[in-house]
């Protein structure tokens, strides 16, 4: 079960197979789409996708290179369009200084005007940010009062950058990019995002994986993604589509039901045991005090679990390289 959290199947591209690519995405393990709008049309052909599509959901925005020709009429309807079902977040938002074609001063102008229509319907941002990263936390950070969430999308910068996009409480997300062959840099950056804040994309139709490249991307190759992530982490890939899922689903608010609680779980080569809802203990560590999720796992239990159901839950201590009780 994984989430493509942004792709374009509103553009010309997906014409004519569009309702194919939606299916195979489905046969590969994707039960969400997340089409972002990156201009007005977009924004109106977004909406009326996620309405046709159950699996599809809309965001809604301009991208930072059509920012000079956006007027308050535009304006005034992404805010229409936000209020419509299945509209999840604003963007794609942002600053692009790679290729200017919307001067600074508009850019910053517009993403600020996006900030506020976000804050104003408690929706995420998904941010598109190129050779601007500076002025990219410089408002985020001038906004921290308002309390934003979202995404940094296709992913491009800094250790530095990726630290302090964290630090604001953004999500980060690397498209299929990372499995090109020349890409050991992103490789390097994204192995020390934690995956609890890491985002799957495809950005289709562009970014194909390896193998694929000089073709049409689409949201199926979202599992050439979970691979890398896999060779990246360390995790499963069950690990990795059950905590980039999670993550989705709790950003996006997409009310998809994630798997029941777990009395033991696994992370490696180690088993850890949930036994209570009903500790005493305080302390700092414990993730418990701000999400009942460790890794995507649901640590609230539904009752209290017997001796019997722990040591059932356990199976072969030997598996495992240690055995940590928690809760």
């Amino acid at each position: 079960m994984i989430i493509d959290t942004h792709c374009h199947l509103d553009f010309k591209d997906f014409d004519n197979d569009r309702d194919s690519v939606i299916d195979r995405a489905r046969e590969k393990g994707v039960v969400r789409i997340i089409n972002v709008g990156s201009s007005i049309e977009g924004s109106r052909h977004a909406v009326e996708l996620a309405k046709k599509y159950d699996m599809v959901h809309a965001s809604i925005g301009i991208h930072p290179h059509e920012a000079g020709s956006v007027t308050d009429k535009i304006i005034e309807e992404i805010k229409n369009l936000a209020h419509q079902d299945k509209v999840v977040a604003i963007g794609e938002v942002g600053l692009d200084y790679y290729r200017n074609l919307s001067s600074k001063d508009s850019q910053q102008i517009v993403f600020k005007k996006f900030i506020d229509i976000a804050y104003q319907l408690k929706l995420p941002l998904i941010i598109h940010s190129r050779e601007a990263d500076s002025d990219m936390l410089r408002i985020l950070k001038d906004e921290k009062d308002k309390q934003l969430t979202g995404v940094v999308h296709c992913f491009s910068g800094s250790r530095e950058f990726l630290k302090e996009c964290l630090d604001i409480g953004f999500y980060i997300s690397f498209t299929c990019n990372l499995t090109f062959k020349k890409a050991e840099a992103l490789r390097g950056v994204a192995k020390v995002a934690p995956m609890e804040r890491v985002l799957l994309e495809t950005d289709a139709p562009y970014l194909s994986p390896e193998g694929l490249r000089g073709k049409r991307n689409e949201p199926a190759h979202l599992t050439y993604l979970v691979d890398e992530w896999v060779k990246l982490s360390g995790l499963s890939k069950e690990d990795i589509e059950r905590i980039t899922t999670h993550n989705a689903n709790e950003l996006f608010k997409l009310n998809l039901k994630e798997q029941n609680s777990k009395i033991a779980y696994e992370i490696r080569d180690s088993l850890y045991l949930n036994i209570t809802n009903e500790c005493t203990n305080n302390c700092s560590f414990c993730i418990r005090a701000q999400t009942a999720f460790l890794k995507g796992h649901n640590l609230k239990l539904d009752r209290e679990p017997t001796a019997e159901e722990i040591l059932n839950a356990i199976g072969d201590p030997n598996r495992y390289r240690e055995i940590v009780f928690c809760g």
